[in-house]
């Protein structure tokens, strides 16, 4: 009687699909222990994000690539005719090529990771550098594992088929224009440094702190809450005010007398205000107040006060502060008796609130 292992099917005994089971399973598990292993070491190495986005990339590739070993040792155990193999040999050399790129795409961010090293601190890394290298070489990956894919399958060499795609690569740029552009627009910001992620900036009439700095855009966040988005590409070309790098607050006070005001009381007004500017609270030692009998008009004489409140990026302290020199500035004026007039206006320069 026949044994079970001698049955054939396709010029191949049972044995043989059995040994190629036998040969998949085993990779698998191999595969499995060993993707457990890698990211346990990478749990415990946390604090060195290089070698733990190695060990990580590592793990999740393990079980594919020993997948395709157990697979090409379980194939061998098969008698395959020509077209058979033919057709084993070429879906294999795909699976090959997909498995380096895989793995090739995990370590993208090993590469990631070393920037963001690198740029320790330099808010800049993180927010475009180490995104634009990680999405280049992604890119660049796709575009040679198709390449790549496509000369497997039709056995033409690579030159003949990127001269077969010169028509559909230009429709390609054409349709991706401004991602290019938004992408060049990123290396400039990069490289320029216009601001920075937290920077106040004002642009096209929009103004507020950076909330997000992309390889695409921009993000910012406006004094009422909305998020605008303003492309990389445009962004580069346009006038941009950095308001967050202003070295201080300048505010700028006209206070109008009346217009037969004596001259002792407006040298008294003059001597109230320089009083209470001296030495204010965030005065940097390089830019003492100004204060001074600036006009003379038909209906109020206009005493002008000019200071600057540091550090700028607190702006509440400086509201606080100009709160106190305006209740000053009234109580003694009420106590001397000088009184203020139409027009009187006050001016704050580069004084913008935050979101």
């Amino acid at each position: 009687m026949q044994s079970w292992i001698d049955v054939t099917w396709a010029n191949n005994e049972v044995w043989r699909f059995g040994a190629l089971a036998i040969c998949v399973l085993a990779a698998l598990v191999c595969g499995r222990l060993i993707r457990r292993a890698l990211l346990g070491t990478a749990a415990r190495h946390a604090a060195q994000p290089v070698w733990a986005a190695t060990l990580t990339a590592g793990a999740r590739v393990s079980v594919f690539i020993l997948f395709l070993l157990g697979l090409n040792l379980g194939l061998s155990f098969l008698r395959l005719g020509d077209a058979a193999a033919e057709l084993v040999r070429t879906s294999y050399g795909v699976l090959i090529t997909l498995s380096l790129a895989w793995l090739a795409w995990q370590f993208v961010n090993v590469t990631e990771a070393w920037l963001r090293r690198l740029g320790a601190g330099d808010r800049r890394a993180d927010q475009i550098l180490a995104p634009l290298v990680r999405n280049s070489l992604r890119l660049i990956l796709v575009l040679l594992t198709l390449l790549q894919i496509a000369t497997q399958l039709s056995g033409k060499p690579p030159s003949s088929l990127i001269a077969g795609l010169g028509v559909g690569g230009l429709a390609l740029a054409l349709a991706a224009q401004e991602t290019i552009k938004n992408l060049f627009g990123s290396i400039v910001i990069l490289t320029d440094k216009p601001f920075e992620l937290g920077d106040v900036i004002r642009v096209d009439g929009h103004e507020g702190p950076v909330e997000k700095i992309g390889m695409r855009s921009t993000r910012l966040r406006t004094a009422d809450g909305f998020l605008v988005t303003l492309p990389n590409g445009e962004l580069a070309n346009k006038t941009i005010v950095n308001i967050g790098k202003r070295g201080s607050i300048r505010r700028v006070l006209n206070l109008s007398l009346p217009d037969g005001t004596p001259p002792a009381q407006m040298q008294r007004a003059l001597d109230i205000v320089r009083e209470i500017l001296r030495d204010h609270e965030g005065q940097r030692p390089d830019l003492p107040p100004r204060v001074h009998f600036a006009d003379i008009t038909s209906t109020a004489l206009t005493l002008q006060a000019i200071y600057w409140f540091h550090p700028a990026s607190d702006y509440w302290a400086y509201m606080a502060h100009a709160e106190k020199v305006n209740l000053a500035i009234l109580q003694k004026f009420s106590a001397t008796n000088i009184a203020l007039v139409a027009p009187t206006a006050i001016n704050v320069i580069n004084a913008s609130r935050p979101a």
